[in-house]
């Protein structure tokens, strides 16, 4: 109940990764068969081979798979029996161990080949594994030993480190969890519920049979007697008076009913003292309480209580017919019976309200949260009911309402200043505050806020909260794209290093129009074409750049025959090309000169029908899709066309080059202006030569003297991995076995425990999705610019994630918005204090670039986009860039299967890298039972078949489970 609180549809609170149902399931068929392969790649299931010999067989489908294009040399050594020991995987000069019946990944260099993946995999007999177990302690020196030199040079994932030693942790934790549910299921519920129903069960009893011993046992005096008929009756008031078998058996029920709801009563306030519950939880009464489950408990012990409440009405009804008391005023009609009358009624409100009537889409999350305080009228009914029942209510409605206005007046904070973002797809937006004097929050928590100048603004929503701003990254992306520009800020590329990969040339308008005998438009820039040299400049360079790996783009004007798509046809040198019927469609003239004309891997900018090749075109699409960062412009004419996309290139934070022998216009003079002024202003002049030099590596000669700029351009370094894209294969070895573990790693929960982890952050940040009345009101007032007053924000309270502190390995599967409380109880546990992997199902493209940066609080995050719009090559390797993360553009085939893999492939990788003599295992329960319970999978999100998949397997598995559900 801490997410965003959705108004008008419970199913358009469905987070966006998880707004179908249907399509999450088991049967999906768009899932990455990369997946599978992987993950059998990192750690494949043993099997049974009668030949002890090594297996090499061939894949048949090579195509669904990609190899890692690192360059990888395998060096197996054996025992006597040719069981490997060890392999010594030497990647980039660097050594990784890996245990027996692991994956060795041979390639023979020398060939050039790289091996099929069954070829790779060593697979055991089952005389082998036998000998293995039996020689595993000797051999264990010999491991050693190798590891002492290996470890030298290792490059293990610092989180399989990690595990280890969460693994190696006391077994208290594992089981405290259980421990913890037991206690107070005992203490809290079984033992009060005994209690009541024995002391209510007294009554039943004849007078005399407390005399004795048995007084001890009986609390209060007994009212079954006989009455002149011989017949069982008690009496102790005329509102109950019950005489026969029938007659007694229903005033059992009922009372029984009733001092048994009592406990529930008690619960339903107790569990929703959320100030009292926030203190408790840094106390070690919460090893005794299961704080993370309180609203569950709520909600349950609220069915209940309304169950035992229709038992004891109805059984009272009953009764009241047979002794025909119905209308009488001293019984059916007295003010006990109405009182019940309208407890009851009132109870089925409170109950239906947040339970059967989220299925009504008319009924909105504000009528039912209304309807739901109607529990205060409830609690003055039974005040009216019985005097025991006035107490009772009484009680737990005092303590709840103490720590409702404790919360009110002691940790309710006006916030004065708020920054608000939208992001620009309509989503949602970033609420962040500077945290005010007593106001402490931990990641992972929630809180409640009320925003009084929004229409409903007297309503308190509850949102996660996460404290990293690391977030600022993303609302640089946001305030890039609102901006119209590809780089911003300090991002800009200008004057920067030219990289070869990421340079393209733009040839503006080199149409037969200008630059072939007989066009309409030659004769007037022929002297200039002629003087510079300009289209062979052009050819040579054009040529260096497809070799070299640049990207050539050709920019075409084109005017359809009526001039209808010409932006200003009326006025100036457009009005020109009307009038002259230039550039027209499918005419000579609109073609590519032949030596400049298209050439395989260049692309074509389509619909430039103006001057600024930018407008209207897919230009800035084609640069951000290829991730370009400098832009080599030349074409026609210098002072108009070039000149004006070399300005608008030089807004979006690109790095200009302009070329001063690779453009022409109608006269030297203009030329001479253009170059040497207007160019310098938006750009770094070059000749075409020195363009070359540029592309090629090198110092372009003479640039300085020529051009006069204060920055030399450098040759930038290419990273040999900036574009390439790595597969998932890649991706799991780099996590597991590839990535540098820094010696800083090795201490870091140390550092951690030094650190003030609670008062670190300064400022606090919610996500507001836009998924109801009231949050798409925000949205349309953040849009509008119409927010200027202050907010009210509310807590911090304990979320249901608060579960996570007793588990070593979390593994955090979230849905559209819900990964902000995810994102929070990795900011709680940073570091290596736990291993976090995160599970990402969302169909936002801005939502995902929103809170990349944060991802890298994950060990690995695994994100499935199921967005229409599909991310480029380019959006894929900067998202990445943030951490360990993988993305695939589709839904998980099975999430058991994925989650299954994803358990076991860590522990098995975490056993080989510590030289265990355990077998691999190939499912979660062949996983040793403590090993699982230090394992927690905590679902938020908004889809209820998700939530359940998760908490069957969770239940099969032994694996701990949390969820936090918002589908009101």
């Amino acid at each position: 109940m801490v997410q965003t609180a959705p108004e008008s549809d419970p199913s358009a609170t469905l987070a966006d990764g998880a707004t179908n149902n249907d399509d999450m399931a088991s049967g999906a068929t768009d899932y990455d068969d990369e997946f599978d392969a992987f993950l059998d790649w990192i750690q494949p299931p043993t099997e049974e081979v009668e030949d002890a010999s090594i297996q090499s067989t061939t894949h048949s489908d090579k195509s669904s798979i990609e190899y890692p294009k690192t360059t990888s040399t395998s060096i197996v050594t054996t025992d006597q029996k040719g069981i490997p020991l060890t392999s010594v995987n030497s990647i980039n000069n660097k050594a990784v161990m890996s245990s027996q019946n692991h994956v060795e990944f041979v390639s023979d260099l020398g060939k050039g080949k790289i091996p099929d993946l069954p070829s790779m995999t060593r697979i055991l007999s089952k005389k082998e594994m036998e000998a293995d177990q039996d020689g595993c302690r000797d051999r264990q020196v010999r491991r050693d030993e190798e590891n002492q030199l290996v470890q030298k040079h290792t490059r293990g994932a610092s989180f399989v480190k990690n595990q280890q030693k969460a693994t190696r942790s006391n077994e208290f934790q594992r089981t405290s969890k259980s421990r913890k549910y037991s206690k107070f299921n005992i203490f809290a519920i079984y033992l009060p519920t005994f209690f009541a129903l024995w002391y209510a069960a007294a009554i039943l009893f004849p007078p005399e049979a407390r005399e004795g011993w048995t007084r001890y046992f009986l609390w209060t005096d007994g009212e079954l007697t006989q009455n002149d008929n011989g017949e069982p009756t008690i009496c102790p008031r005329p509102t109950i008076c019950s005489e026969g078998l029938a007659q007694l058996i229903l005033i059992s029920l009922a009372r029984l009913s009733a001092f048994a709801s009592y406990v529930c009563l008690g619960l339903t306030f107790v569990s929703k003292m959320h100030s009292t519950i926030h203190v408790l939880s840094n106390t070690y009464i919460m090893t005794f309480i299961p704080l993370e489950s309180l609203h569950k408990i709520h909600a349950k012990q609220g069915l209940i209580y309304v169950s035992f409440a229709v038992i004891h009405t109805i059984t009272h009804v009953i009764r009241w017919g047979l002794r025909q008391e119905l209308g009488d005023p001293s019984s059916g009609l007295s003010v006990v019976g109405i009182s019940g009358y309208f407890a009851i009624s009132l109870m089925l409100l409170v109950v239906f309200s947040m339970s059967l009537a989220k299925r009504i889409k008319m009924m909105k999350f504000e009528h039912r949260l209304n309807a739901h305080w109607l529990f205060i009228g409830l609690a003055a009914a039974l005040c009216f009911h019985t005097k025991r029942s006035r107490q009772i209510t009484l009680s737990f409605t005092f303590l709840w309402l103490f720590d409702y206005l404790y919360g009110m007046v002691f940790r309710t904070h006006r916030l004065d200043i708020v920054e608000f973002s939208a992001l620009p797809d309509g989503s949602g937006a970033q609420m962040l505050w500077r945290n005010p004097e007593g106001f402490n929050p931990q990641s992972g928590e929630f809180v409640r806020i009320q925003i009084p100048w929004l229409e409903g603004g007297k309503q308190w929503h509850p949102f996660s909260l996460y404290l990293n701003e690391a977030t600022e990254e993303g609302l640089r992306e946001i305030a890039r794209k609102e901006a119209g520009r590809i780089f911003l800020g300090n991002d800009a590329r200008g004057g920067r290093g030219v990289n070869s990969s990421k340079t393209a040339i733009i040839l503006v308008e080199c149409q037969n129009e200008f630059c072939s005998p007989g066009g309409k438009l030659h004769d007037d820039v022929k002297g200039v074409m002629n003087s510079n040299g300009m289209l062979n400049n052009l050819s040579d360079l054009t040529d260096v750049a497809r070799m070299i790996g640049a990207q050539v783009l050709h920019a075409p004007i084109i005017f359809n025959a009526d001039m209808s798509n010409n932006p200003n046809n009326v006025l100036g040198i457009l009005k020109d090309c009307r009038d002259n019927e230039v550039f027209i469609r499918d005419s000579w003239g609109a073609d590519f000169v032949t030596a400049l004309a298209p050439k395989a891997g260049d692309c074509i900018v389509k619909e430039k029908c103006g001057l600024d090749c930018f407008p209207g075109s897919n230009l800035e699409q084609l640069l951000t899709e290829k991730g370009i960062e400098t832009v080599i412009i030349g074409g026609f004419l210098t002072n108009c066309c070039v000149e004006s996309t070399i300005r608008t290139a030089y807004e979006k934070g690109l790095n200009v080059i302009s070329l001063i022998d690779g453009t022409a216009c109608r006269s030297e003079a203009e030329q001479m202006m253009s170059t040497t002024t207007t160019f310098r202003m938006f750009s770094t002049p070059m000749t075409c030569e020195q363009a070359a030099s540029a592309l090629r590596g090198e110092t372009p000669k003479g640039m300085e003297a020529s051009v006069g700029v204060q920055r030399e351009i450098v040759p930038a370094t290419i990273d040999s991995h900036a574009n390439e894209e790595m597969t998932l294969l890649e991706f799991m070895e780099y996590v597991l076995t590839v990535k540098p573990l820094q010696a800083s790693e090795m201490s870091l929960t140390m550092k951690e425990a030094r650190q003030d982890l609670r008062n670190r952050y300064s400022t606090t940040q919610v996500f507001i999705a836009a998924a109801g009345d009231w949050t798409r009101g925000l949205y349309d007032d953040l849009e509008n610019g119409k927010q200027q007053r202050a907010c009210w924000v509310r807590g911090p309270y304990t979320s249901p994630y608060f579960v996570a502190n007793e588990f070593n390995h979390l593994i955090l599967f979230a849905s559209g918005i819900g990964v902000t409380p995810a994102l929070g109880v990795m900011g709680q546990y940073p570091g290596a204090s736990r291993t976090k992997i995160l599970v990402w199902l969302l169909k936002s493209r801005d939502m995902l670039k929103f809170f990349a940066p944060l991802l890298k609080d994950a060990h690995m995050a695994l994100v499935f986009y199921t967005g229409k719009e599909k991310l480029t090559q380019v959006e894929l390797q900067n998202l990445k860039a943030h951490g360990n993360i993988y993305i695939q553009q589709s839904r998980p085939k099975s999430i058991e299967e994925t989650l299954s893999r994803i358990i076991t492939q860590v522990v098995n990788a975490s056993n080989s890298a510590s030289n265990s003599c355990k077998h691999p295992a190939r499912t979660v329960k062949e996983i040793n039972a403590l090993d699982r319970k230090a394992w927690c999978i905590l679902y938020c999100g908004g889809s209820t078949m998700i939530k359940d998949k998760l908490k069957t397997f969770a239940k099969d598995t032994g694996t701990g489970f949390q969820s936090e559900v918002f589908d009101w």
